[in-house]
């Protein structure tokens, strides 16, 4: 949890180090939500075409902020937290539901600017 809120927030954000706290269902449910307001963020600025997608992952989004709110007091929340969590990640990939093949093409690439700062990082 601490990695991967570490990615969404950075090394010297307040959840490095935090690892001893997820214990806590609470403190679990409290990042989730923080991780997923930061991600609807992320998802609005680069999902400028495809509306319905934007549509899906915000939804996928609230249920995964919904849940995340069940943790430690409704059993079966943790799966149902990474059934949802999954869900997005599928869409994301450009995954049919319907279908369970690929249905979206998904692109990734950097600037110039952002492989020198991935280097530089990488290799100090």
């Amino acid at each position: 949890m601490e990695m991967a809120l570490s990615e969404l927030f950075g090394y010297e954000g307040s959840w490095y180090g935090s690892e001893s706290g997820f214990q806590n269902p609470g403190a679990v449910g409290y990042a989730i939500r923080k991780a997923t307001k930061r991600l609807r963020v992320r998802l609005k600025s680069i999902l400028t075409v495809d509306h319905r997608l934007r549509l899906t992952t915000s939804s996928d989004l609230g249920a995964i902020d919904r849940v995340s709110r069940d943790l430690g007091i409704r059993p079966g929340a943790e799966v149902k937290m990474m059934g949802y969590l999954l869900h997005l990640i599928a869409r994301l990939l450009g995954f049919d539901w319907l279908k369970g093949v690929p249905n979206r093409e998904v692109a990734y690439f950097q600037t110039r600017a952002q492989q020198r700062i991935d280097d530089r990082l990488r290799h100090p």
